[in-house]
């Protein structure tokens, strides 16, 4: 059982995690609908010109039987629009294969696992499966110019076939977790911040939702969460919403975007904010969230390290 999280949107006090935006906004188009079908028109404005009042026959309006929507319509239409959005994608249905082993490039240059084991609280990536180098570097660049802060890069963890979801192409942010446990020992007294980075899509094992950025875990003495598993899969594969190319530059600003959220909440202990420009923003449902939000670090002085 993993240990305690929180979702980013607070209404659901269970598990911290980003959300798809598409299932949210699909299932309120559904319910407005129904809505429509079942709700009388406005009046007219005031404004309006009245028309002259016409004698017309009452007539019975048909019984409507309920209709129940049930979630997991939502997540099979989902996953049904990912199927056609990424077919030929990396890391996705035959292409996947490729992206359960280690980054050979990355493993000859990690750091001294050790080093991410003492006292001294640090900044610890893991790669799990073949993350690109090109993100990695993004990200330990992003942090070093613009907070200081070196990330360690750590030996690689491997995703074993078992682990995939052969339907979707997707790996469970518990299951990566665990591995994150299992391989460098992580607990919640660990004192640096562990962040595993993963290229396969992200779902929770419970199949709530079709697919997740990723999750903050953990509780230490002090109440905040300690450790963080995130997919750039989307970053890598979605448009932006403003209409714009998808790029490998842009897929390295979201992905260092991303990570450097996680180390301001989990390694700052910062509080989530309101605010877009600054990198604890708290919404998180989809690209537009991350496209939006700055990459500016919260004002200080910081709570944490």
């Amino acid at each position: 059982m993993p240990p305690a999280a929180v979702f980013d949107n607070e209404a659901i006090p269970a598990v911290e995690r980003e959300m798809f935006r598409f299932a949210f906004l699909l299932s309120l188009a559904l319910l407005t609908v129904l809505a429509l079908g079942c709700s009388p028109r406005p009046a007219p404005s005031r404004e309006a010109t009245p028309r002259p009042a016409v004698a017309t026959p009452a007539v019975a309006r048909p019984t409507r039987t309920p209709t129940s929507i049930n979630p997991s319509d939502f997540i099979r239409t989902s996953q049904d629009a990912a199927n056609k959005s990424f077919r030929g994608a990396e890391c996705y249905g035959d292409k996947v294969s490729s992206c359960l082993g280690a980054n050979p490039e990355l493993d000859a240059r990690a750091a001294d696992p050790a080093l991410c084991q003492g006292p001294e609280a640090r900044v610890c990536l893991v790669p799990v499966g073949n993350v690109r180098t090109d993100v990695v570097d993004a990200i330990v660049a992003f942090h070093r110019e613009t907070r200081g802060i070196e990330v360690l890069v750590l030996p690689s963890i491997p995703v074993r076939p078992t682990m995939i979801y052969p339907e979707t192409s997707q790996v469970s942010n518990e299951v990566v977790l665990q591995e994150l446990g299992d391989v460098y020992g992580v607990t919640d007294k660990t004192a640096s911040t562990f962040i595993a980075i993963t290229p396969i899509d992200m779902r929770p094992l419970s199949g709530e939702y079709a697919w997740l950025f990723g999750t903050r875990y953990g509780q230490d003495q002090q109440g905040n969460r300690t450790r963080g598993v995130f997919s750039y899969f989307r970053m890598a594969n979605v448009p932006p919403y403003d209409g714009g190319p998808l790029t490998p530059e842009l897929l390295q600003l979201r992905a260092a975007k991303y990570t450097a959220r996680y180390t301001a909440l989990l390694y700052f202990d910062y509080p989530t904010g309101s605010e877009r420009r600054y990198l604890n923003y708290e919404s998180m449902f989809g690209i537009g969230d991350l496209d939006s939000m700055g990459t500016a670090w919260p004002p200080s002085p910081a709570p944490g390290p």
